[in-house]
């Protein structure tokens, strides 16, 4: 059923993508930069995020010539820049992923260009801070991981106060 459907609309994804492979290949470029631009400019975090989380799935799947004549190189170390000295967690990440991307399409090109606009030394401060802080304490347990037994303690009380009770008549 469910895994026969998924391969098929996986095949017929395949089939549409090789058959307007330029067309979503243009578009993918013209988005670069208007979705660069987002990340760049929003301060819902929402929409920084989620332009982000395409950002890098457009550098992943991009052919490099493509990428390379989208991406407008200073914008985007301006950006990386912003989000690796940034408090939010998810931004960061998302940038160790954007710069991971890029660092495997072109390795000579970004190795140079993040190290001269700093992204590299920020790299490096983040990775030694990171040393130097005492592990995080365990996780608690989230609030949904407490309902089984609050649910079993609950019933237990219930069914020993329906015991204790008088029969009604």
């Amino acid at each position: 059923g469910g895994a026969g459907a998924g391969a098929e609309r996986g095949e017929q994804g395949a089939a549409q993508w090789k058959e307007n492979s330029e067309l979503l290949e243009s578009f993918g470029a013209e988005l670069v930069e208007a979705v660069l631009s987002m990340a760049s400019l929003s301060i819902d975090s929402t929409i920084r995020l989620d332009s982000l989380s395409a950002l890098c799935k457009l550098c992943h799947y991009m052919p490099n010539a493509k990428l390379h004549a989208a991406l407008p190189r200073q914008q985007a170390c301006e950006l990386l820049a912003a989000l690796l000295a940034s408090d939010s967690l998810q931004s960061r990440f998302l940038a160790l992923v954007l710069v991971h991307e890029l660092m495997s399409k072109s390795p000579e090109e970004f190795h140079a260009l993040f190290t001269r606009e700093g992204i590299v030394h920020s790299l490096h401060r983040s990775l030694h801070e990171a040393k130097k802080q005492p592990p995080a304490p365990p996780a608690q347990p989230r609030r949904e991981d407490k309902w089984p037994a609050a649910l079993s303690s609950w019933s237990s009380r219930a069914s020993a106060l329906t015991r204790a009770a008088p029969p009604s008549h």
